[in-house]
């Protein structure tokens, strides 16, 4: 007879205490990322495509950045949406998922601190708009 098998992920993370540690790794070395997911150079037209809800503007944003960038922001988004698709259990949807990630992938490259807050919301829904269509990246 064969033993049972752990739970998807158990063994790997079974000497986490908490829960959101794994979120915490994740942002933290998205944070460190230099440059960031979405490079300096792309943040405006990332926010211009997020404040028009514009998803075609968003992909081409996407596919301006480098191959590197595009594979690993197209994972981390089929990632974000399969955690998404948890809402019931986890109560992370998009929005929420967007409103932590955000800040990480697309860092606003100015110090003014009135444009970092008037963007947040922008950040944050140009990744809803990536996420949400991360079959079509």
């Amino acid at each position: 007879m064969k033993p049972p098998r752990d739970p998807p992920l158990f063994g790997a993370y079974s000497a986490l205490r908490e829960p959101n540690e794994p979120a915490d790794l994740l942002k933290y070395w998205l944070r460190k990322l230099e440059p960031p997911l979405i490079d300096y150079p792309f943040y405006d037209e990332a926010i211009g495509a997020a404040r028009a809800g514009d998803l075609e503007g968003a992909k081409e944003v996407f596919n301006k950045l480098p191959p590197a960038h595009r594979a690993t922001l197209r994972f981390l988004c089929t990632f974000l949406r399969e955690i998404a698709k948890m809402r019931e259990v986890n109560m992370m949807d998009s929005h929420n998922i967007a409103l932590v990630i955000a800040p990480n992938i697309l860092r606003n490259p100015s110090n003014d601190a009135l444009l970092f807050a008037r963007n947040a919301d922008y950040e944050k829904r140009f990744l809803i708009l990536l996420i949400d269509a991360c079959d079509q990246l």
